[in-house]
């Protein structure tokens, strides 16, 4: 029998599914174990673009809370595959990018 999943391998998995290629770019998962700090990165095909390389996901675990620095997905945003395939429930998730406040331990280590 496999041993339960850590908060960190929960979001590794959610976050990495969000990499692949999308209809006008290619979304990169950045995957940081050490810092437990889990992200996908949009790049866009036309490089004179004024930005063709930007930050689609990003989050990161502290100790038992998970904080969401960004989140631009228009379809399912990482709080609701957190929720629902990762089982974790919503008082161990942070979403900074909408100004929910994180705890000054995670803010100061980020």
């Amino acid at each position: 029998m496999r041993p339960p999943a850590t908060l960190a391998q929960i979001v590794r998995r959610e976050v990495a599914l969000y990499a692949g290629s999308a209809e006008t770019a290619t979304l990169y998962a950045v995957l940081d174990d050490a810092r437990q700090t889990y992200a996908v990165l949009v790049v866009e095909p036309d490089r004179s673009l004024a930005v063709p390389v930007w930050v689609f996901l990003l989050a990161r675990v502290q100790g038992e809370h998970v904080i969401i620095e960004e989140d631009t997905s228009l379809n399912k945003h990482l709080v609701q595959a957190l929720l629902v395939n990762g089982g974790i429930p919503r008082s161990q998730i942070i979403l900074a990018y909408r100004g929910e406040p994180v705890p000054a331990a995670a803010a100061s280590s980020a």
